[in-house]
């Protein structure tokens, strides 16, 4: 009995299940499908807003751990350098259009002739000349004694003054050490200096000298006479001392005058 009341009831399930598809028929389906569709067009749009927004807090919390173990500077240092007041040379301030013009550079050599046209390179070139004279009248004819000083002079203040004149011409006294740079023009001057010292100190050794050859300027006296060439020499010994004097003269009046350079 029991099996028989089973199938009864299976066949009753069975019969209802195929009329409800009955009556739904092919539209209700077509429907159905469509809703679906639908229902999973509207969820995507939704499902990528919320994976969005777990990306954005997701990069959030890790900026935040970012920012707690490497934290940023936050303390910038700012330096400032206190600009002068400029004042117009009549008291008064300039204006915002002089304050914007770049400062002026100290006026620079131009070329060489300008220099050789200074004071201070007539000076050394003549200087040169005279004592190239000096120990090349020396120097072609016999010394001796005492005249060997004079020839040392004249032949180390010859070169030490082509040194500096060269060096100043070429704009390389920067490169001396000790006395180059700010100290050029007092070394000049001490140079200058110095030579006329020692060139005064020659003059009289060569005055001495001609004074001691003055016998054989006799008209009998057949031997060779040197009594021309030490005058000659003491002449150019004096000329030497004349333009060092002059020479240092100028170079201690611009350092007085708070100078530097030589020209």
């Amino acid at each position: 009995m029991r099996g028989e009341v089973a199938a009864g009831v299976e066949t009753i399930w069975l019969t209802r299940g195929i009329a409800g598809a009955d009556a739904d028929g092919p539209t209700n389906r077509a429907e159905r499908t469509k809703k679906g569709k639908e229902g999973r067009r509207t969820q995507q749009p939704q499902q990528r807003k919320r994976k969005r927004r777990k990306t954005e807090k997701s990069l959030e919390n890790v900026g935040a751990v970012n920012s707690f173990l490497f934290p940023a500077p936050s303390i910038r240092l700012q330096f400032s350098v206190a600009q002068p007041q400029v004042q117009h040379p009549l008291g008064k301030e300039k204006s915002g259009e002089e304050k914007d013009m770049p400062p002026q550079l100290p006026p620079v050599r131009k070329g060489y002739s300008e220099f050789l046209k200074s004071f201070f390179a007539v000076t050394r070139i003549l200087q040169i000349l005279l004592g190239a004279v000096l120990w090349g009248t020396i120097a072609a004819n016999k010394y001796e004694g005492s005249i060997h000083f004079v020839l040392f002079v004249a032949v180390f203040f010859w070169l030490l003054t082509m040194a500096l004149f060269f060096l100043t011409l070429l704009g390389k006294q920067d490169l001396v050490p000790l006395v180059g740079g700010d100290r050029w023009l007092i070394t000049n001057a001490v140079h200058d200096l110095a030579a006329t010292l020692l060139y005064l100190a020659a003059t009289g050794v060569m005055a001495s000298k001609t004074q001691e050859k003055t016998f054989c300027t006799l008209e009998h006296y057949k031997h060779p006479c040197p009594y021309k060439v030490y005058l000659t020499a003491s002449i150019f010994c004096g000329l030497c001392a004349a333009v060092y004097l002059v020479s240092a003269v100028y170079n201690f009046c611009r350092k007085c005058r708070g100078e530097q350079t030589v020209v």
